[in-house]
């Protein structure tokens, strides 16, 4: 039902924007690599596949995620319809979105096997604190990353597919449901955005994403069989994405860490790695731009399944992939500058 929901609610969002002018994102700005005004309220077909289907399967599971939808939405389906809310603004309501979802469903996250940071871990207030500040960082990575057709909802899927997979492994009847019903979501999305792009995730289908799979993750980590480093190895990718580009913007730019630009890595790969002659269309050059970057993702994703129970190995996937990272960014910005 997900599937289909999302699926009609995205081509009546499309229909309404060619003949409205509903959503529209237009096409000038740093940020922007598409060639026709297209709606950015896919978020909106996102949820509704989510949460009906929700309602209809599995009604107790609603009040989990209803509350923190409506909050969550409330800033971001009004930015993407108008373009018109500040970012401090839009990150008031991230915040109050994940401290309802937290004290809702009693998140917290689990030790990590690091002494100094499982002693303040193991008391509620800095542990509260530490969710929080987490799930709102994993949301606005992964609205940072999504830049080209198809790069966040095809990583999106790749990601829940994984939680899937483990989950329906290890027994976690929960999460698997809701797993496969964000992901069938996801999908009747993203076959009207990959790889023509007729309509686009938007902030609140970017905040959204983030906060259902924030949430899957932290779930699945409570089973004793799973370290907790396995959440943040299969995110690697946005997670550093966002320190990487604050530290960047200081020692490269010198600009303020809030202020969007054209260098983040999925726009270098896309300005220096591909070469758009080669496809003579430019919308099938922007997706395959979205093609490098899952490539990349699996780097951290596939050794996160095989060792999803192995805290020292997952760490060294991360730092692994944060090398690959670094070493493909600079080599990138050094083909910009020339």
């Amino acid at each position: 039902m997900s599937f289909l929901v999302a699926f009609a609610v995205a081509l009546f969002l499309i229909f309404l924007s060619r003949k409205k002018n509903f959503g529209h994102d237009y096409i000038s700005g740093d940020q922007k690599f598409h060639i026709n005004p297209t709606p950015r309220t896919g978020g909106i077909a996102i949820l509704l596949g989510f949460m009906i289907s929700i309602f209809f399967g599995k009604h107790e599971v609603i009040n989990s995620f209803l509350i923190p939808s409506i909050i969550l939405m409330t800033a971001s389906v009004y930015e993407d319809v108008y373009s018109s809310v500040k970012p401090i603004y839009r990150l008031f309501f991230i915040f109050l979105s994940v401290i309802s979802l937290v004290l809702i469903n009693s998140l917290e996250i689990k030790s990590f096997g690091v002494s100094f940071l499982d002693y303040y871990l193991s008391t509620p207030i800095p542990n509260f604190i530490f969710t929080i500040l987490t799930l709102s960082m994993l949301i606005n990575a992964f609205n940072i990353i999504d830049g080209f057709n198809g790069l966040l909802s095809g990583f999106s899927i790749i990601i829940l597919a994984s939680i899937a997979y483990l989950s329906f492994s290890l027994g976690e009847a929960l999460v698997y449901d809701l797993s496969v019903t964000l992901l069938l979501a996801v999908i009747g999305f993203f076959i009207l955005n990959f790889p023509y792009g007729k309509i686009f995730l938007g902030d609140s289908g970017a905040y959204f994403l983030g906060m259902i799979i924030g949430f899957l993750l932290i779930t699945i980590s409570r089973n004793p069989e799973v370290s907790t480093w396995f959440a943040l190895a299969v995110v690697i990718y946005p997670v550093y994405e966002i320190f990487f580009s604050i530290v960047r913007k200081k020692l490269f730019f010198n600009s303020p860490a809030t202020q969007p630009d054209s260098f983040h890595l999925h726009m270098l790969v896309h300005k220096n790695l591909i070469n758009c002659k080669l496809f003579n269309n430019k919308i099938f050059c922007n997706s395959f731009t979205s093609i490098i970057i899952w490539i990349l993702s699996l780097f951290s994703i596939i050794p996160s399944l095989l060792w999803y129970d192995n805290s020292l190995v997952l760490f060294i996937v991360c730092l692994i992939f944060m090398v690959i990272y670094t070493v493909l960014y600079l080599k990138l910005l050094a083909m910009e500058r020339k």
